[in-house]
């Protein structure tokens, strides 16, 4: 089911997910409702929520939201998928509901499928002011941030915090996993299969939205580590090794390498004083890798704030290496649907 076209042809069906999202579907929920045009529809769908976030649909919101709700959790990939089944946009737009998308930021998702009808998928990113002040949550989401604007226009990957793709496309290829892939890297996931199928998926990092979402050491490792890297790697293994810009480029291989020979060298010193040689050299390799970000980080925030988010980008590069290690010892079955 379509509704009556726009003045573009580009309707657009926003997809918001949520689980135990009290704290952040408000402020998410309102510039998309005062975004999004005449013929385009924001649908948000609860994957079996216990804080009763969807209750804030309740009011004003209530008009122009569409909720779906699962008894049950069943995952980022199926319960998105239930959300696109429902839809009646052309395009669909998937927004977490940590994330405030920015004034403008509709529009421009509009355009860039109607000035260019051959456009299948398209990713923004985080902007450079996210919400949380404190230091973990800054390096983290301005990292994203950088990374977004400095790898390239073309990914290998979907990213559903701010993403679009074409509604007879998605469908074409199958939607989100809700397999192996249901719960972590479903958007990665899918957009492989978007690639193997022949379709480009555009970086547009000035389509942005701020994110909300505060971190701590603990939460951000566990992030990297548990929901990132280590499923991410077991997919690169599935598939053959596939390359991503955003993850295997030649300075993160380096920087994971260079956090590899710091951990041996620091190693040896109890044992041979000339690791220390070996220490510096590739702590020097590190920062010089790395120094893209470390400039950005200087411009957006201050020199102080970029050497103490030293130590965090080493954890950050350190949970890619552990990640990898741990994907390699577990076996991994082929691809699933």
């Amino acid at each position: 089911m379509h509704t009556r076209p726009g003045a573009t042809g580009v309707e657009l069906s926003v997809i918001v997910p949520i689980y135990d999202a009290v704290s952040t579907l408000s402020p998410c929920l309102e510039v998309l409702v005062a975004s999004i045009g005449p013929h385009d529809e924001v649908i948000v769908v609860d994957d079996g929520s216990t804080d009763g976030g969807i209750a804030v649909l309740d009011g004003a919101l209530s008009s122009r939201v569409r909720s779906l709700r699962s008894d049950t959790n069943i995952g980022r990939g199926p319960i998105r998928n239930i959300g696109a089944r429902h839809a009646t946009g052309n395009v669909l737009l998937f927004v977490d509901a940590d994330v405030v998308v920015g004034a403008g930021t509709i529009e421009q998702v509009r355009k860039a499928f109607a000035d260019h009808p051959e456009r299948v998928a398209l990713i923004g990113s985080y902007d450079d002011h996210p919400a949380a002040p404190n230091l973990v949550s800054q390096y983290r989401n301005l990292l994203h941030h950088h990374t977004h604007h400095t790898h390239g226009a073309q990914a290998s990957h979907f990213w559903t915090g701010l993403g679009a793709v074409r509604r007879d496309i998605f469908d074409a290829v199958g939607g989100f996993d809700e397999g192996r892939w249901a719960r972590d890297m479903e958007d990665v996931e899918f957009g492989h299969r978007l690639v193997d199928a022949g379709h480009g998926i555009d970086v547009m990092p000035e389509i942005q939205g701020t994110h909300l979402k505060r971190y701590s050491v603990g939460s951000m490792v566990e992030s990297d580590l548990v929901h990132r890297a280590i499923p991410w790697s077991r997919l690169i293994l599935q598939s053959h090794l596939r390359s991503d810009r955003f993850v295997t480029s030649w300075p993160q291989r380096l920087s994971a390498g260079s956090v590899v020979a710091m951990s041996a060298a620091a190693f040896g010193i109890t044992c041979d004083r000339r690791a220390w040689a070996a220490l510096l050299a590739a702590s020097a390799s590190f920062l010089l890798v790395n120094l893209s970000l470390w400039r950005f980080l200087t411009r957006v925030r201050s020199l102080p704030f970029a050497l103490a988010s030293v130590p965090l980008h080493l954890l950050h590069s350190g949970s890619t290496v552990v990640g990898f290690a741990a994907a390699l010892a577990r076996p991994h079955p082929p691809r699933s649907r």
